[in-house]
């Protein structure tokens, strides 16, 4: 059964391919924390429709190959510390980027780049009334 949601057209779409479907589900299940807003068994997709865009895990016989995908979160350490449970192998370090923001890279089961950034520094609500 195909589920399928329509999406603005200005949505763009990152493709992530994957060895296995089943242990990326449950990797990005994990991280996202939502399931996923469309399965496709036939074409062995599973979608995400995130604010910023929409996320395609599509598996492919044999070895994936790797991408690598920016997704903007709204807190930072929160994913960090989820991720340090889930798969504790998988993530690196906080940085700090030249507006401020915060970024973690980390990589998912079959060795993708994910990076994730904050929708803004920690300190831009801060000195306002």
């Amino acid at each position: 059964m195909t589920m399928r949601k329509t999406l603005p057209e200005t949505q763009p779409l990152a493709s992530i391919t994957v060895s296995s479907l089943i242990r990326s589900r449950r990797f990005y299940n994990d991280l996202l924390q939502r399931s996923a807003d469309a399965q496709n068994r036939r074409e062995r997709t599973l979608s995400y429709h995130l604010p910023e865009q929409q996320l395609e895990i599509r598996q492919e016989t044999g070895q994936a190959t790797h991408c690598s995908l920016l997704i903007t979160v709204d807190d930072i350490f929160f994913h960090y510390q989820l991720v340090q449970q889930v798969s504790p192998n998988t993530a690196g370090i906080i940085e700090v980027l030249d507006d401020e923001r915060l970024l973690l890279r980390l990589t998912d089961p079959d060795g993708n780049i994910l990076e994730l950034i904050s929708r803004e520094s920690p300190t831009s609500g801060m000195g306002k009334k």
